[in-house]
């Protein structure tokens, strides 16, 4: 089953073109369920509202947080230049020796993290201006997500030879890996270990809901 049942099978979608809470989802079903539901209201025990089409360009109107963090980070470039980010990159043609992609693709990429202040310019020449990128806060609070995909390729994507890199404490000199846990009882967590519930606000609207069927 999937790890924190139907609120997060569901992270969807807010209507920006709204056709009320009773339309039917199309967008994530494949063609076999909707002929299977051909005719049927599409039951659901929560969602976050509907969209008739899906595009890529709207995921970061979508009511979910996982959604929007996309529409920021979800592009398979962006990705790559956090990670350089964290390893101390910061000059553009640094970025674009590492990546090897176009100077038109990474200037996309930075000035989309700029714009949401993941990054920052700061400039370090005057004539002719030139600029580097540092993280910003906001910017760092990504460090859990790409050390998190990282460990994920550790374990799962390596070669014969082992993870290219090894992460070091600065506190205590010792490689490590991080963990998940609780913020109130200090426990190591899983996907197992947790569940998921609708905030105070979607629990009602779910309710109003439920009640209008």
């Amino acid at each position: 089953s999937t790890p924190g049942g139907p609120l997060m099978r569901n992270c969807m979608r807010p209507p920006i073109r709204s056709r009320g809470w009773k339309s039917i989802v199309r967008g994530f079903t494949s063609g076999a369920a909707r002929r299977e539901n051909s005719g049927k209201r599409l039951r659901r025990e929560f969602h976050f509202g509907t969209i008739a089409t899906m595009r890529w360009r709207d995921v970061g109107k979508l009511d979910c947080t996982i959604a929007r963090t996309l529409s920021v980070i979800g592009d398979r470039w962006t990705l790559l230049v956090l990670r350089d980010a964290f390893l101390g990159t910061r000059r553009f043609d640094a970025f674009q020796a590492s990546l090897g992609i176009t100077r038109h693709r990474l200037a996309d990429r930075l000035r989309k993290l700029v714009q949401h202040g993941v990054l920052r310019r700061e400039r370090y020449q005057e004539s002719p201006p030139r600029y580097e990128y540092r993280l910003t806060e906001k910017g760092h609070d990504l460090y859990g997500v790409i050390v998190t995909i990282a460990g994920w390729g550790d374990k799962h994507m390596t070669g014969k030879n082992g993870p290219p890199l090894e992460r070091v404490h600065r506190g205590c000199g010792h490689v490590t890996t991080l963990r998940l846990t609780c913020e109130h009882c200090g426990d190591a967590v899983t996907a197992r270990d947790m569940t998921a519930r609708p905030a105070k606000r979607y629990a009602d609207t779910a309710r109003r809901h439920a009640a209008a069927r």
